[in-house]
């Protein structure tokens, strides 16, 4: 809640689970309080002390911290970035975990991602379609996914989970209701492992002109571009 406020200027809502409320099965309502009820590492609180002791009990202390490299992107959202690493820094320091900041380009966090050499890194992940797979891809350990999770008994399950998602595409009420069981299993598999801190859904604000023939966007995609725009 505080990377979103101070980070990003509130636009959006903090992330428990990796699919947008407004695509969850069962709505925002449900993603709520599955978020409220189940999310195992608190909702809307914070565990520091708990974050502390697990640190000792792994050898780190305050003259003994834990090195991280966290890299985040700077041509894109430069000052937004910033900030949330800077957060994110601040509030590690406390739990015996020291940050070291790297900032490069957007490419550069992509080659590096796929050659797997980052350490913790930031990206994003827009909607491309508006159903629950579209987020949940980077919930099971697939080739292409940057957080290289693999090799436990939750990537087995979410492996799974995912096929169930695969065999079941049509918009039947039977397949609908297989899918959206996978796509809670998929949320719940990712709680034992962690492979993607999440942070936030963001939203965007659309401005436009009076005059000026303009569709208003109805769906998630954020960034549309058009060719037949006309002034009245």
């Amino acid at each position: 809640h505080q990377l979103l406020d101070e980070a990003f200027a509130g636009l959006g809502t903090p992330a428990y689970l990796y699919t947008p409320p407004a695509v969850f099965p069962g709505g925002a309502n449900a993603y709520q309080q599955k978020a409220e009820q189940e999310y195992p590492y608190g909702f809307d609180e914070r565990r520091p002390g708990e974050a502390r002791e697990l640190m000792e009990e792994n050898g780190h202390s305050e003259d003994d911290p834990y090195q991280l490299l966290y890299t985040h992107h700077n041509d894109r959202q430069v000052d937004a970035n910033r900030a949330q690493a800077n957060l994110i820094r601040d509030q590690l320091q406390a739990v015996h975990i020291d940050v070291e900041i790297e900032q490069v380009p957007f490419s550069t966090v992509i080659d590096r991602a796929i050659e797997g050499s980052l350490e913790t890194f930031t990206l994003g992940n827009g909607l491309d379609y508006p159903e629950a797979q579209d987020t949940l891809r980077f919930a099971w350990p697939s080739e292409g996914n940057f957080s290289n999770w693999e090799g436990t008994e939750a990537t087995e399950a979410a492996t799974q989970a995912w096929d169930q998602v695969i065999n079941n595409p049509g918009p039947s009420e039977a397949e609908t209701e297989a899918r959206n069981e996978a796509y809670i299993q998929l949320e719940e598999n990712s709680w034992e492992d962690i492979p993607d801190i999440l942070l936030r859904h963001p939203i965007e604000i659309v401005f436009w002109r009076d005059g000026v023939d303009y569709r208003t966007p109805t769906s998630p995609f954020h960034r549309p571009q058009y060719n037949t725009v006309q002034l009245e």
